[in-house]
């Protein structure tokens, strides 16, 4: 393939379009018009395209550094929202034609799929011989693989089968450069000094672009139950949490839901819930005797805690509870550009503490708050919106907010990163947390891996 770049030239939008359109195929570029579609935090690429293999990314990524353009890798585009505003967006890589499944193994519990393959697709697929991945992040109908991995997004189920960095076995990533690597294996313990495959679990593309992974599965439980116990007092609620957390009780996800964010995931999945202050959340999947026990013992947990109301759900109406906890940021956000979404983590032990403060600034400030915790695992979600009637805030005004909420996160000993904000915003405050020593030592690997700087410039922590 002869390609019509020269080092040095300047390029207008024409002839980068034409230069990526002998890439990856004419078929595989959208018409100049719909680019506006694929902006990042308001800044239109000057090319959006869709490669279908490995091959033509790496082939693209050479044009992108010798014609210095920066690249930024989306799958579905369910998590563009997260990171800091980029520096430049000239080409936006889509990863949705390399949506296939390359191997899987029913007997080893182990598959491999390229990046672009949707979850809910492939779940699926494994459905088929009684198997699941155990990730249930935020927008599992649209999310794919690499997105979830880029974002390190997750779910309810976090609590009992780990997250990303426990599930993925191996990697197939294109560097900035445009080579080509395999890191991790198809086994558990492939791993002889550093495992580099978790590097990019959350990187958002700056350090390469996935095109492929290897995930390890679990089989579908025999049976699944959802128990929903509600709390007016805040104390009842957190004894509660800790009497389930202490127990022999194997659920699969604790969660907690204040008022607001009860009242949208009960409205959402149909579940007629009480106007408790709070309300707690548990799955357990398993053989069906095992789950009998364990509603029983949890029932009783609930009772002698102090909950004004217990719901036990089952099929349909328990798969479309969870499907609106994952997805509250959606159910809220639907005609609520300015929504302020974030992600706290902190101690275990104080994580429902970490819910109350927050939900008091959020008052203070003239704020509704629907908030969700992975208590379990120190995880709580802030969505925040003006209330009704009020003066719309102003960036200024977000972004104190946002200071505020962090200070008051670490005095508990975590840390807060902004999700969801309005770019305005993004350029006020920095949306990750205080930047970490470790920070140089991405940068060095950045340095490494992408030696022109060109993937994703800027929408890491510390502008990598």
């Amino acid at each position: 393939m002869k390609l019509t770049y020269v080092v040095g030239t300047t390029f207008n939008d024409e002839s980068i379009h034409r230069s990526v359109s002998e890439i990856v195929g004419e078929e595989n570029i959208i018409p100049p018009s719909e680019n506006p579609a694929y902006a990042v935090d308001r800044k239109v690429p000057r090319v959006a395209t869709f490669p279908n293999n490995a091959d033509a990314i790496s082939k693209l990524l050479v044009f992108a550094n010798r014609s210095g353009l920066s690249v930024v890798p989306r799958g579905s585009g369910t998590k563009m929202d997260l990171g800091g505003v980029p520096r430049t967006v000239d080409v936006v890589l889509s990863l949705l034609n390399l949506n296939n499944v390359i191997e899987y193994e029913p007997d080893d519990l182990v598959v491999t799929a390229q990046a672009g393959l949707k979850l809910a697709e492939l779940q699926k697929t494994l459905a088929k011989n009684g198997q699941r991945l155990p990730l249930d992040p935020p927008y599992s109908d649209e999310t794919t693989l690499g997105g979830i991995i880029s974002s390190n997004s997750s779910g309810p189920m976090r609590y009992r089968y780990g997250s990303c960095r426990d599930l993925l076995l191996g990697l197939k990533v294109v560097s900035g450069s445009g080579a080509i690597t395999r890191s991790g294996g198809k086994v558990v313990k492939d791993v002889a000094g550093y495992d580099l495959k978790k590097l990019y679990i959350g990187a958002l593309g700056t350090l390469g672009i996935i095109t492929e992974l290897t995930l390890r599965l679990c089989p579908l439980p025999e049976s699944e139950r959802t128990f929903i116990a509600a709390f007016s007092d805040m104390r009842d609620a957190a004894n509660y949490v800790d009497r389930v957390l202490g127990s022999n009780l194997l659920p699969y996800a604790v969660d907690a839901l204040n008022q607001s964010a009860a009242k949208a995931v009960a409205d959402e999945a149909d579940v007629r819930l009480g106007e408790s202050k709070y309300t707690l959340v548990v799955g357990f999947g398993d053989v069906n005797e095992s789950v009998k026990k364990q509603l029983a013992t949890i029932e009783e947990l609930a009772r002698s805690s102090g909950a004004i109301e217990k719901i036990l759900l089952e099929g349909y109406l328990q798969e479309s509870m969870w499907n609106a906890i994952r997805n509250l940021s959606r159910l809220l956000g639907r005609g609520n550009p300015n929504l302020i979404g974030l992600k706290a983590c902190v101690p275990i032990s104080r994580g429902l503490e970490t819910f109350q403060v927050l939900e008091h600034l959020a008052a203070e400030r003239g704020f509704t708050c629907a908030a969700s915790s992975h208590v379990g695992n120190g995880i709580d979600h802030f969505f925040l919106s003006t209330e009704r009637g009020r003066q719309t805030p102003t960036s200024n005004d977000l972004a104190e907010l946002i200071t505020k909420a962090r200070h008051l996160t670490s005095q508990m000993g975590g840390m807060l990163i902004a999700e969801k904000c309005p770019v305005e915003v993004k350029e006020l405050v920095d949306v990750w947390d205080a930047t970490r020593a470790d920070v140089q030592f991405m940068r060095a690997i950045k340095s490494r891996l992408d030696p022109g700087g060109i993937l994703s410039p800027g929408r890491f922590v510390g502008s990598i």
